[in-house]
């Protein structure tokens, strides 16, 4: 069954210019909206935002770690997930959003880079 509220970022994060991976990542990080969330579930995916917003602190100026830590913990996710620990629901939701925040700061770079390269 599919969530009817599910938590979203209330930044316009791809029409925004930022100076570097890590104040895009963090800015989506810390504006999301929950949305009146399944209360049992929003535990787990506070935990995970909050845990990659310290991993993103401790690596500002390059945020390899991150996608790196993403892939291992989405996989340790799935090969958890059960369907009564609401808990791990919520962190493995937030990882999944916490992968797209990285992937599509990852293809700004690359378009800024492109556009200073073909300007």
């Amino acid at each position: 069954m599919a969530e009817k509220n599910i938590p979203y970022i209330e930044t316009l994060y791809d029409k925004k210019a930022y100076q570097s991976r890590f104040t895009q990542v963090s800015e989506c990080l810390n504006n999301i909206n929950y949305n009146n969330y399944d209360e049992a579930k929003i535990d787990g995916y506070k935990a995970a935002i909050f845990r990659y917003l310290s991993l993103a602190n401790a690596n500002k100026n390059n945020l390899k770690p991150l996608d790196e830590q993403i892939a291992i913990d989405l996989k340790d996710g799935r090969q958890r997930q059960d369907d009564d620990d609401d808990y791990g629901d919520g962190y493995f939701l937030a990882l999944l959003l916490i992968r797209e925040v990285l992937l599509r700061s990852k293809v700004a770079r690359f378009r800024e880079v492109g556009r200073k390269v073909n300007g």
